[in-house]
């Protein structure tokens, strides 16, 4: 008699594991039940961490636009501020000196062209001139930063 290599009871059990197999799911399918967690479980990974990307950078820009706008805000403040000072002093200048000066010179030109023909007069008024046309004499203040006085 032949040696047989596995006996009998062997044999059965091998055919029963067999069809067992056979029974199973086929290979698309095992994929799909293996596979499809872990491609979704990726996916979401990967749009979260995209969202919060996008929230980071949508934070970064919004706290560098806020910074900006307090750097705008506060160079208006201080053009604002610098304007109105500038105006303030240019508006004293006219009229402590442009304005005076310009009515003492319309009533020195009026006096003028009434001595014009007369020299005791002239000289009269050449006298008086310092006097009763003051602003005419006088010479408006040196401001800073004009290129009569440089900074």
């Amino acid at each position: 008699m032949t040696e047989r290599l596995i006996d009998e009871l062997q044999f059965q059990k091998l055919l029963e594991a067999i069809d067992k197999l056979k029974d199973h799911d086929t290979y698309i399918e095992r994929l799909l039940v293996a596979a499809a967690p872990v491609f979704f479980g990726a996916i979401l990974g990967l749009a979260f961490g995209f969202f919060t990307d996008w929230l980071k950078t949508r934070r970064e820009k919004r706290n560098l636009d806020r910074e900006r706008e307090a750097k705008e805000l506060s160079q208006l403040n201080t053009i604002s501020s610098a304007m109105w000072f500038n105006i303030e002093e240019m508006l004293h200048i006219v009229m402590q000196h442009i304005l005076p000066h310009r009515e003492q010179s319309y009533a020195a030109a009026a006096a003028l062209q009434s001595a014009i023909n007369d020299q005791t007069e002239l000289r009269i008024f050449g006298a008086s001139m310092q006097s009763k046309f003051p602003a005419m004499t006088t010479r408006c203040h040196q401001m800073p930063g004009s290129p009569i006085y440089p900074i």
